[in-house]
């Protein structure tokens, strides 16, 4: 009996809090409806003023101040990507951009876009990285991002020479940290006969592949999100890629961070028409 009271007591205890919860869930509502309303103003001021949306300096300015007045538990980390979507419909709301990215689908320049633009641009994807500066070029996407440096492999030399046959403008530099994980239908390695990925991804992962899945066979795709597509339909085989990736094309992660060296990152720039502000 007093067990049952016990729990009774907790479990009203529980509705209490998630009750205000869900008052404070409404306020950020109602606060974040009235932020993009003065959005919407500026927009309109920006549009009379012959200004572009996208302002680098006024948005990086804005995530340092938050970061600086922010007393916890909310991690640096979860900061950024709740005001990068809160930013992304505030842009959103004054102009509809698309962003072209070098696909499929779940490739890491795709994830780094998401992760400076937010979810609710419009992202198109492209073949290669001349088609990216091109779609941007001829106004078909307002801004595109490619890789230009990883911190492994060195520069993308590919990258820094199509700026040369190029007018558009380095917006903004992101750096995204690569980690690999092995994704299969099933999320058992030990089944595993054959392994899709890109060059590099081999190439980063290849001691693990050596000591973990040695008799694999290793087929090289154009990106690792291809990779991913690729193991969806094949239930004996496997790929190297992100984990955002096992969402997107429906497979498991058999494995997580198998990469040699932990520290890897990769420089993004997002290029476009606009002259950006100094940061």
């Amino acid at each position: 009996m007093k067990r049952k009271i016990k729990n009774a007591a907790a479990e009203e205890g529980i509705n209490d809090l998630r009750h205000s919860i869900d008052e404070i869930d409404e306020k950020i509502l109602a606060l974040i409806n009235k932020r993009l309303l003065l959005a919407k103003e500026i927009g309109r001021v920006k549009a009379e003023k012959g200004n572009r949306v996208l302002d680098i300096a006024r948005e990086s300015t804005l995530i340092q101040r938050l970061n600086s007045i922010n007393e916890g538990p909310l991690s640096k980390s979860a900061l950024h990507h709740v005001f990068a979507e809160i930013i992304a419909a505030s842009r959103e709301i004054q102009k509809n951009h698309s962003v072209a990215y070098l696909g499929p689908e779940a490739t890491f320049t795709h994830i780094a876009a998401i992760n400076y633009f937010g979810q609710s641009v419009n992202y198109i994807s492209q073949m290669t990285i001349r088609d990216i500066f091109c779609e941007v070029e001829k106004g078909a996407c307002h801004y595109g991002v490619v890789p230009v440096e990883n911190s492994i492999e060195g520069s993308v030399n590919y990258t820094l020479d199509l700026f040369f046959e190029s007018d558009l403008k380095i917006c903004a530099e992101l750096y995204h940290p690569i980690s690999h994980d092995l994704l299969a239908k099933s999320g058992a390695s030990d089944e595993i006969e054959t392994i899709f990925s890109h060059p590099q991804a081999f190439a980063q992962c290849r001691k693990w592949i050596q000591k973990n899945l040695p008799r694999s066979v290793l087929v090289e795709c154009d990106s690792t999100a291809h990779a991913a597509r690729k193991a969806s339909g094949d239930p004996k085989s496997a790929a190297i890629a992100s984990s955002k990736a096992a969402h997107i094309y429906n497979l498991q992660v058999a494995a997580s961070k198998i990469e040699d060296v932990s520290r890897n990152t990769t420089r993004f720039l997002v290029v476009g028409k606009d002259d950006i502000k100094k940061t």
